[in-house]
């Protein structure tokens, strides 16, 4: 199965597979790298902008039974460094998929299709109770007792 990765906020990943060479620029997940804006003032040269690394339109895809694929769905899972692309995705990190939208080099939570999935949940999940009308747990204790 393939898995898909967004890049999440500021946060920088190695994208797997990809040997890290010293004085080579390094290769993130999703991103790209921006170099650096110089501008000549007089005799000097001064840096107006530094080095950056927004993220791409493209999600990143691996193979699921890969080890790179493995090396992502845990930081996933446990650093929630990444963004899942899709739910298939999601699923596989054991996380909630939370759609996104992409906008100025960064993506972001997507709130209008957040809240189209929460209302499509709950319409289809109508047999959820309250926790607090639930029955209690058996062997658990009454509060009248």
């Amino acid at each position: 199965m393939k898995l898909s990765f967004k890049a999440k906020g500021d946060l920088l990943v190695t994208e797997p597979g990809v040997p890290i060479i010293t004085g080579s620029i390094p290769r993130y997940v999703n991103r790209k790298f921006v170099a650096p804006v110089k501008e000549k003032q007089g005799e000097t040269v001064v840096t107006v902008k530094g080095a950056c690394f927004p993220a791409v339109k493209e999600p990143l895809e691996v193979d699921s039974d890969s080890k790179d694929g493995a090396r992502l769905i845990k930081l996933t899972r446990r650093d929630k460094c990444l963004w899942p692309a899709d739910a298939p995705t999601a699923k596989a990190c054991l996380v909630e998929y939370t759609p996104t939208k992409f906008a100025d080099g960064a993506w972001s939570v997507d709130e209008a299709e957040l809240e189209k999935l929460k209302a499509k949940n709950q319409l289809t999940d109508g047999a959820r109770v309250p926790a607090s009308k639930a029955s209690p747990k058996k062997g658990a204790k009454s509060s009248k007792e």
